[in-house]
């Protein structure tokens, strides 16, 4: 349907268009007159004068239009008429009835002049068949939008940017606050219970949208609401916001798990290895100390000493033992697991970051992968800092692009591939070395790509990481699991 403000603009012409038309039929009363644009399937009616008004109206093609106007007007007196077509460069745009007070036609007009005002009137109505042209597209892209916006599975609003009043919700939304449509639509959002609180829901939309970036708030604990959401907004015009929601509460606690779990096995890796370290000098102490002891020309006092030094020997190899036991026995199991689900659920942590950094994270998962055998955590560990170091990398060198996670099976392996255009590591000999990292983050210790690779290496696969001309490359290969 045409725009209700452009049709009242044109009819408000009306009586001027009638006091007109009758100058150029000679003076002749023009007692009533409407003007129709010619649609494909039906006629629109979008000027009239002299007959009951009309909102709007369509008649079909075959309407006899003059007969139709004269069954609109009520008048007794002998009434004449004529139906004029109006053409705008050679295109039928609409039809000109016109209603006289006795025998009158355009055939008596003023032969120039009412053809200058055909003219006119055919270049008015093609300019409305493009304003109804303009307004059928734009609501065919809102219903686009519309059928888009209810599909998404994130929860999402379309709100008045100063009022919060909900203009849209989609069926994700409406399960989030477990509220019905009529609850939510023309309700403020800040002020719904699950959002209302001394956070300001307000103030972190306007951030996300005027940033153009996520932002993470803790939000009250009502209806299904989660602790932690994550905001994404974005203006859709300037008194209009669209905003999206995310539930971070898990991802963030696991993330946190498997930071502490990295900060462990450190732990855990360091006792392994000074336990391996001091036993090598030890054993070499308790064996002169042997020598001494049973040696016919040391004294009795060097004797007693050795023997004193092999006891307290023996008692720091105990105490090595234990911390070596304790170390394996809280050393995680390698277990089976679908490599393609691991990746699934990293990049949907990191995407909504990427994204705000102007980088895509693309994935190319192969079909029917079989499972695989390693560390889940530390696999998911590496994953995500591999991806880290990229996001970190692009934003040092003030750039946009792509990384590129591939999952496909090669001979008794399955291999994860990680390629990204950041401009590669500065030493990439160094990228498996302990304490080794490049990130800034003061919680990072820069020991899981040192564990992944040990672990790799126990169960049978192997790890490498090297720079390309664009960025770099990372591959885990892991062994496929018996079946």
């Amino acid at each position: 349907m045409a725009n209700a403000d452009s049709v009242a603009f044109y009819r408000s012409r009306a009586e001027d268009t009638a006091t007109l038309l009758s100058i150029l039929s000679g003076g002749v009363s023009v007692k009533a007159f409407v003007l129709f644009i010619a649609l494909p399937q039906a006629f629109r009616l979008v000027e009239e004068y002299g007959i009951p008004p009309h909102e709007s109206i369509e008649l079909p093609l075959g309407t006899d239009l003059l007969k139709w106007l004269r069954d609109q007007h009520s008048s007794e007196t002998s009434l004449g008429g004529d139906c004029v077509p109006l053409e705008h460069e050679n295109h039928s745009e609409g039809f000109l009835c016109m209603l006289f007070a006795g025998d009158m036609s355009p055939a008596s007009a003023q032969p120039d002049a009412f053809e200058a005002f055909q003219c006119s009137e055919a270049g008015r109505l093609a300019d409305m068949r493009h304003v109804i042209e303009l307004d059928q597209e734009m609501e065919f892209v809102r219903e686009m939008f519309r059928a888009l916006f209810d599909r998404l599975q994130q929860p999402a609003v379309i709100i008045n940017r100063q009022s919060g009043q909900i203009q849209q919700a989609n069926p994700a939304f409406e399960a989030l606050v477990s509220l019905s449509p009529v609850e939510i639509i023309g309700k403020s959002l800040w002020r719904l219970g699950a959002f209302s609180g001394e956070w300001s829901f307000q103030q972190a939309i306007e951030e996300s949208a005027g940033e153009k970036r996520p932002v993470l708030i803790r939000a009250a604990a009502r209806f299904h609401m989660p602790t932690i959401l994550g905001i994404w907004a974005s203006f859709v015009d300037p008194e209009t916001v669209c905003v999206t929601l995310a539930d971070f509460s898990e991802q963030i606690n696991l993330r946190n798990r498997l930071l502490e779990a990295e900060k462990r096995g450190a732990i855990f890796d360091l006792f392994r290895r000074i336990v391996h370290d001091l036993n090598n000098p030890l054993t070499a102490i308790r064996g002169f100390a042997q020598l001494m002891s049973t040696r016919a020309s040391s004294p009795d006092d060097v004797k007693r000493d050795a023997f004193l030094i092999i006891s307290q020997a023996r008692r720091c190899n105990e105490i090595l033992g234990q911390v070596r036991t304790m170390a394996q026995s809280t050393q995680r199991l390698n277990t089976k697991f679908d490599l393609n689900n691991l990746v699934t659920m990293s990049v949907g942590l990191h995407k909504i970051e990427a994204e705000s950094r102007g980088v895509d994270i693309i994935t190319s998962l192969s079909e029917n992968l079989p499972a695989v055998t390693g560390n889940y955590y530390s696999v998911q560990s590496t994953l995500d800092e591999v991806v880290l170091n990229a996001l970190e990398s692009f934003r040092e060198a003030g750039k946009t692009g792509i990384i590129q996670i591939a999952t496909r099976r090669e001979n008794e392996h399955v291999l994860l591939v990680v390629e990204d255009e950041a401009g590669g590591a500065p030493e990439p000999e160094k990228v498996f070395q302990p304490f080794y990292t490049t990130r800034r983050d003061p919680g990072h210790a820069g020991l899981g790509l040192t564990m992944v690779k040990a672990m790799a290496q126990e169960i049978g696969g192997e790890v490498d990481f090297r720079n390309t001309e664009k960025g770099s490359w990372f591959c885990l290969q892991l062994p496929i699991s018996a079946p």
